[in-house]
C-alpha cells in the first residue's frame, strides 16, 4: 500500500510541476502597452474580465463574464514605470484596485477612483507564449480567478492567473499637460525667455524637449529628467510652440503640447507685481473661458478645527464684480481618499491653479501637510469641470 500511495504521489508531484514549469514562467515585464486598450481575457476560460453587474460605482467586485460589444470589458493600460501599469475601465473610468490597499493574500479586485497609489499598479508579466501575469506592485501577489472572481493571491504559475490580451483600440487618455510661461529677466526691457513646466509623469524615466518656431516643424532642444526648464533669447514677433515627450527608458509613453507665446518689448511705465515686494496691483484673471471668468480661493474649516474646510469657485464677466460662489472641494473629499483617510486636519502651500484646454478641466496642484508639521509631505492633484 506505502509503494503504491508513493507512486501515486509522485506522479502527482511531477504533474504539478507540469503545470507550472513550462513557458509560462519564462516571463519579463512589458512595457508596450501604454496608450492601448485591451479585452482582458482568462486564457483557459476565454472569458472576459468585466465589472460585476456592468457596475460604474467604487468598490464594484472584478469577474468574468462572456465577451459582449460592451465598453464596460475594455481596460486602459496606464504606465506607471518599467512594465508597470494602471488598468483603468474605459466606460466607469475606475482603476483595478485592491481594497485597503491590503497585502494579504484572497483580498478580492475592485474597481476604485484613479489616484495611482501602489495598489492601483500592476506589473504585466510577459510569457514566452505571449501570455501574461498581473503582479500587484504593492504586496508582490498575483491576480489569479477563483470562482469567477479576481483576487490577489500567491505566486502559482497555473492557469488561474495566466491572462490574454486582445487590442481593440487607442487610448485618447492624457497623462500630462505642458505650460509655457513668457518671462523677463531683472534689467532687461525684452521678454524673449521661455518658461516649460509639466507635470510628472509616475516611472517617466527621461523628456525630450521640442520647441516650434512660426509653425514650422517641432526641433528637439533638451533632454532631461526634471519637469522644467527654461528657453532663452528668442525673437521678438515670432510664435513659439512647445512640445513634450515623455519616456519610461526607450518607450513613448505620452506627449503634449504647449500654449503658443510671441516674445515681445516691454512698454514703458509699466507698474510692477513682485512676488518678493508686497504689491497691491491686481493681476488680470487668466481663467477667461467661454465669456465668463473664473477665480478660485480656499477657506478654513468651520467646526473650530484649524486647516482647510472647502476650495470655493467664483465667477464673473467683467474681471471685476464676481459673485456665484459654489464649492468644489471640501475636507471630507479628502479624507475619503484612500491615502489621507487617517488625518485629522489639512493644508496646502504653493498653491497652483492651471486649466486644461484638451479635456476642458481645472486643475489644482498644491504642497499638501496633514498639519502640525512638515511630515506629511505629499503633491496634492485635484482635476474637474
Amino acid at each position: 500500500m506505502k509503494k503504491i500511495l508513493s507512486i501515486i504521489l509522485s506522479a502527482l508531484i511531477i504533474s504539478s510541476l507540469i503545470a507550472v514549469s513550462g513557458d509560462e514562467l519564462s516571463f519579463s515585464p512589458d512595457k508596450t502597452l501604454g496608450g492601448k486598450i485591451f479585452r482582458i481575457i482568462h486564457t483557459s476560460t476565454q472569458k472576459v474580465v468585466s465589472v460585476a453587474n456592468s457596475a460604474l460605482t467604487d468598490g464594484a467586485r472584478i469577474n468574468l463574464q462572456d465577451e459582449q460589444d460592451d465598453e464596460i470589458m475594455d481596460w486602459l493600460f496606464i504606465p506607471q514605470g518599467v512594465g508597470q501599469y494602471t488598468v483603468i475601465n474605459k466606460k466607469s473610468n475606475k482603476a483595478f484596485d485592491i481594497p485597503g490597499i491590503s497585502t494579504d493574500a484572497g483580498k478580492e479586485l475592485t474597481q476604485y477612483t484613479i489616484n495611482y497609489g501602489n495598489n492601483q499598479i500592476f506589473e504585466l508579466q510577459k510569457t514566452q507564449s505571449g501570455n501574461y501575469l498581473f503582479k500587484c506592485k504593492h504586496s508582490n501577489l498575483y491576480l489569479t480567478v477563483k470562482d469567477g472572481y479576481l483576487y490577489q493571491e500567491e505566486f502559482k504559475g497555473d492557469s488561474s492567473q495566466i491572462f490574454t490580451l486582445k487590442e481593440v483600440g487607442k487610448s485618447e487618455y492624457k497623462l500630462f499637460a505642458v505650460g509655457v510661461t513668457p518671462f523677463v529677466i531683472k534689467g532687461e526691457d525684452n521678454v524673449t525667455n521661455a518658461k516649460i513646466q509639466w507635470y510628472p509623469i509616475n516611472g517617466a524615466t527621461k523628456y525630450e524637449v521640442y520647441r516650434s518656431t512660426n509653425g514650422n516643424e517641432y526641433e528637439l532642444i533638451n533632454t532631461l529628467t526634471g519637469t522644467s526648464m527654461d528657453d532663452y533669447d528668442l525673437v521678438i514677433g515670432y510664435k513659439y510652440t512647445y512640445k513634450v515627450k515623455a519616456y519610461i527608458e526607450d518607450q513613448l509613453i505620452d506627449e503634449a503640447e504647449s500654449n503658443l507665446i510671441i516674445p515681445y518689448e516691454l512698454p514703458g511705465d509699466l507698474k510692477i507685481s513682485s512676488n518678493i515686494v508686497s504689491s497691491g496691483l491686481k493681476k488680470p484673471n487668466q481663467f477667461y473661458i467661454d465669456g465668463v471668468y473664473y477665480r478660485f480661493s480656499t477657506k478654513g474649516r468651520t467646526d473650530g478645527v484649524g486647516g482647510f474646510g472647502s476650495l470655493v469657485c467664483q465667477t464673473s464677466t467683467d474681471d471685476i464684480v464676481y459673485g456665484n460662489e459654489f464649492e468644489v472641494l471640501n475636507f471630507q473629499d479628502i479624507v475619503s481618499h484612500p491615502t489621507c483617510s487617517d488625518i485629522k486636519e489639512a493644508g496646502f502651500e504653493s498653491q497652483n491653479f492651471l486649466y486644461n484646454k484638451e479635456t476642458n478641466e481645472f486643475v489644482f496642484i498644491a504642497h499638501m501637510e496633514a498639519g502640525g508639521g512638515y511630515g506629511f509631505a505629499r503633491t496634492a492633484f485635484a482635476a474637474g469641470k
